[in-house]
């Protein structure tokens, strides 16, 4: 007061206490606006009980809950905090890295009510998930009173073990992991089924419907351990989840060839799994999965690897191959961002090249294509486009002097023609397949292919000046096996006829969409085919050749012919519209919704127990 008078001290006593007013308000306000409001019970129907179910269609009676990593807490405590949603059976808290527990509920209406509520631990809130199906309480329902009687002689059970075996083996694996648990001597000689697998192909289980991640986890968690070869395509999956791929590889230790498409494999958790298996690789494909430079943590460990296929990952720079060695196969198609200097490292530190396709590489420019020629002198196949934007026609010659070369494929994606290179290849005589689909024939173009004399298989899809004089040009190659001529609409009956009498060795044509086509060419073509040694196969999907025309067939005493009625016209012309597109597939679909150093974090704990925790984990959750 004497210092600044008595005035002035009031008034800073009335801002202090105006001060802790304020807080005290505020901390009240906080406090009731993140205070647990129950539910109403009557807000929850009984159809919405029904259908909070796992993916598995089991009822949800156990949650996960994790969002307590920097507050460590007790059973008791999240009982406290979930017993007024209703009667709780069980809780298991899992000390990881970051910590989550398991609760369960009597009944799934309570779980139900747990999920919907908000759940706050020292003002944090907690993230509630359903648990798994297979951390579902199992469904345990009463013997019957009276066991049913049946003689034990007139029953399966009868048979010996082999003879049990091979009548089990017609299952498929979905089939078998439900057979099991018929009774121990099933389960006995189902696992002796498990250990036969050695190739594990999920495309090929996906019928009726995609496979679920408890499937999955059942699946390898029987025959990870035999498995050396693994194919999985995210369309035979019930979700693209990369807790699908984790839990895969995490089972599968010896792997030698795997080929997993459409996933996003760019996580450290995704790429660390597949590291663990990457030493025994021989082949490894990974098709539009999202894949980046960072790949080289698993490439570092494969010595063994000579087949690898990166494409449609336009995060591809090439800073993975640099370090590659002794690879025989690799396919590059579709990677934009491919860096001319990577890959012209690459193509000098692996002269064992055989295979090699950098179709829609953009970057690709004359330097590589002098690489490719200098050090890929034992490429044999190789795959390329004419629309690399820094090469010229005359740039492709350089490419003749690989004297290995049998296997061509040129990718028209515009009207530049590269005739003199096809010109220069036939006076070497070397190829036996060339697939120059789309684009246009010139004089020269035609020259060329009059030219070869070795070629088995010539591929001419999408060319609008192929005709019956074409035909008849190139029929002069008595070498031909296949030809296919998808959508070339300009051909006839009589050309065709023509073509295949001069072509003795012919054993598959492809005329899917060409609609000139008719019933008239299987008439006329069956007396031209029947004294030959082996079958004709006609792709004629597309065409307007109908399936009255078998009733001819059939009445030939040896007709020499098989009809396909698939149409592939319709499957090139999807691939055909976005290979034409713009858009990177960062642009058209971004899955990866999760930063890597997000996955520490408490919001995506959830994936901590995927399949992370032990077994004994599992069968402490149904004691």
């Amino acid at each position: 007061k004497r210092l600044f008078g008595a005035t002035f001290t009031c008034k800073l006593h009335s801002l202090i206490n105006f001060f802790f007013q304020t807080t005290h308000c505020a901390k009240k306000k906080w406090r009731e606006r993140h205070a647990k409001v129950p539910p109403k019970i009557e807000d929850v129907s009984q159809e919405e009980i029904s259908l909070f179910v796992t993916e598995d269609g089991l009822p949800i009676h156990t949650l996960y809950v994790s969002g307590f990593k920097q507050n460590p807490i007790t059973v008791q405590t999240l009982m406290s905090s979930f017993q007024a949603d209703g009667p709780i059976k069980k809780v298991i808290i899992h000390d990881a890295k970051t910590p989550y527990a398991f609760v369960t509920f009597a009944d799934v209406k309570s779980a139900l009510l747990a999920k919907r509520a908000p759940h706050f631990l020292n003002g944090r809130k907690l993230i509630i998930r359903p648990a798994d199906s297979w951390h579902q309480p199992e469904d345990l329902r009463e013997v019957a009173e009276v066991e049913e009687e049946f003689d034990i002689d007139k029953t399966i059970l009868k048979l010996n073990d082999d003879c049990l075996e091979c009548v089990l083996s017609y299952f498929n694996l979905r089939e078998l992991v439900v057979i099991e648990k018929v009774c121990q001597r099933f389960q006995a000689v189902v696992e002796r089924i498990f250990k036969c697998y050695k190739a594990l192909d999920f495309d090929k289980l996906a019928e009726p419907s995609p496979l679920t991640l408890w499937e999955v986890r059942n699946i390898v968690q029987r025959m990870g351990a035999h498995v050396d070869t693994l194919k999985a395509t995210a369309s035979s999956f019930r979700g693209m989840h990369p807790r699908i791929i984790i839990i895969i590889l995490r089972y599968c230790r010896h792997l030698q060839n795997i080929h997993i498409e459409g996933f996003n494999m760019s996580s450290n958790s995704v790429l660390r799994e597949l590291s663990q298996t990457s030493s025994t690789l021989k082949v490894l494909k990974l098709p539009n999965c999202s894949v980046t430079d960072e790949i080289v943590m698993c490439l570092r460990n494969a010595q063994e690897l000579e087949t690898l296929s990166l494409s449609e990952n336009s995060g591809i720079i090439g800073k993975c191959l640099v370090g590659l060695r002794h690879i025989k196969e690799i396919n590059l198609s579709s990677c934009p961002n491919l860096q001319p200097s990577y890959f012209m490292q690459f193509c000098e530190r692996n002269p064992e090249l055989k295979s090699l396709n950098v179709i829609r590489c953009d970057k690709i420019n004359h330097i590589c294509l002098e690489k490719m020629a200098i050090n890929l002198k034992n490429l044999q196949s190789l795959m390329i486009c004419n629309s690399y934007a820094s090469v010229t026609p005359a740039d492709y010659v350089v490419l003749v002097d690989m004297p290995m070369l049998t296997h061509l494929q040129i990718s028209y994606n515009n009207y530049l023609n590269v005739d003199t290179f096809l010109t220069r290849l036939a006076d070497l005589n070397r190829l036996e397949y060339l697939d120059i689909s789309g684009g246009h024939i010139t004089r020269n173009t035609l020259r060329a292919l009059t030219n070869f004399r070795k070629l088995r298989v010539l591929k001419l899809n999408y060319k609008i000046e192929c005709v019956d004089d074409t035909l008849v040009q190139i029929s002069s190659n008595e070498t031909l096996e296949e030809l296919h001529i998808v959508s070339c609409t300009s051909i006839t009956n009589d050309g065709l006829v023509a073509f295949i009498r001069r072509c003795n060795r012919l054993r598959h044509i492809n005329l899917s969409g060409c609609y000139g086509i008719n019933n008239d060419l299987v008439i006329n073509v069956i007396p031209h085919i029947a004294d030959r040694e082996h079958v004709l196969e006609l792709i004629i999907g597309g065409t307007q050749i109908t399936i009255s025309v078998e009733d001819h067939i059939n009445s030939q005493e040896n007709p020499k012919l098989k009809l396909n009625y698939t149409n592939t016209a319709e499957a090139f012309g999807a691939i055909d519209i976005w290979d034409d597109m713009l858009y990177g597939e960062d642009d058209l679909l971004d899955m990866d919704d999760i930063d890597d150093e997000d996955l520490d974090d408490d919001a995506y704990a959830f994936f901590q127990y995927n399949g992370y925790d032990s077994e004994f984990d599992d069968d402490e959750l149904y004691v």
